[in-house]
């Protein structure tokens, strides 16, 4: 075999060691990832067994809450902590259940955990009097007393009184409304909601929709909103996000300080939609122009025949549809010269997203 050849040879030979080397290494790379990741599933499917035995299927994996199902959140859980050697702590499976917890079957959930719970008589009577089968003998006056007054109230008696309003309509009655409101004023007051967090949060639906409906009726009757957050404010503490309104109505400059928050409000209660769903229309259509006038600046800079593109009017500047409150249809029409060629584009905007379509 000649010199060149087997030079020729040895290369191919050293080739194809180092990609059966790098092949070999590869496969083991991906054997290693595969236990790694069926080691974290396990790991999940345990936690879920010991913590969440009384979730369905539909609650593990079919509920999603920030773009996560509850096992896909375990899993990131698990991942962060797997390094450090560490696990998913207590403080964060009970914050994952109260967030993941369903809320189809609110009975479900208004359970008492212990029966043997004294369970105060002028309450008790309060409610028999509330619910009194007789009309003549009804009256709501004594319990509205008794949650003004009441020092404490345990976890027995928290269940009982939110079983009364459990999967009521806030919108059939402004009485209704103002039997809710009571109720809510006690549960803030006593911090019940801190108390007994997985209890209070089934009512989480009932008493957004009571704040909504109330701001809208002091609205309507001329209340200024910092006059209403004055008197009403608080009792957004069960919904969640107290803190975010709070920075929002602190806010002395513009909404643009604040748009984070005014976003997550939105989109997270009917309640912040009601207060602020119009600044939230409108930081989305700021936003939009923004990125209408990048797109020009590029166009007008890019190296193409083109000598310039002008915006044009706007067409049906505040057209609101019937499937979205706020949706708010922009329309543009792009004229590019030197050959006139003109582009519509007609932008949808609502609190849940932006869609952009040619005509």
């Amino acid at each position: 075999m000649g010199g060149a050849k087997r030079t020729a040879l040895l290369e191919q030979l050293q080739q194809n060691d180092g990609s059966a080397s790098a092949a070999k290494a590869s496969a083991t790379m991906r054997k290693r990832r595969r236990l790694e990741r069926r080691d974290t599933e396990d790991k999940v499917d345990r936690v879920l067994a010991s913590h969440f035995k009384d979730f369905s299927s539909v609650d593990t994996d079919g509920t999603v809450k920030g773009g996560k199902t509850l096992r896909q959140k375990l899993l990131e859980e698990q991942r962060e902590r797997a390094e450090g050697g560490g696990r998913i702590s207590t403080a964060t499976i009970k914050a994952l259940r109260t967030e993941y917890m369903a809320v189809k079957d609110p009975i479900k959930s208004l359970t008492i955990l212990d029966k043997s719970q004294h369970f105060n008589a002028d309450m008790m009577r309060a409610l028999g009097t509330a619910e009194a089968a007789n009309p003549a003998k009804r009256s709501k006056a004594p319990l509205y007393s008794y949650l003004e007054t009441a020092a404490t109230m345990n976890q027995k008696e928290t269940v009982v009184l939110l079983r009364t309003i459990v999967g009521t309509a806030p919108s059939m009655s402004v009485a209704l409304r103002k039997h809710i409101l009571e109720i809510l004023k006690c549960v803030v007051r006593l911090g019940l909601y801190t108390q007994f967090p997985e209890e209070c949060l089934v009512l989480k639906p009932v008493f957004d929709e009571t704040l909504a409906l109330t701001w809208c009726a002091m609205k309507a009757g001329g209340m200024p909103m910092e006059q209403f957050w004055e008197a009403y404010g608080h009792l957004s503490k069960p919904i969640g996000l107290f803190e975010d309104f709070e920075r929002i109505m602190l806010e002395e400059g513009s909404f643009n300080q604040v748009k984070d928050y005014i976003m997550k409000v939105t989109d997270s209660s009917l309640f912040g939609a009601k207060l602020f769903g119009a600044a939230a229309v409108m930081l989305k259509v700021e936003d939009f122009s923004a990125a209408v006038d990048a797109e020009l600046v590029k166009l007008k800079k890019a190296k193409s025949p083109l000598k310039h593109a002008d915006i044009g009017a706007l067409k049906e500047p505040f057209f609101v549809s019937d499937d979205c409150p706020w949706n708010l249809s922009l329309g543009f029409v792009f004229e590019i010269s030197p050959w006139n060629l003109s582009l519509e584009f007609v932008a949808g905007i609502c609190p849940w997203g932006l869609s952009l379509d040619t005509v």
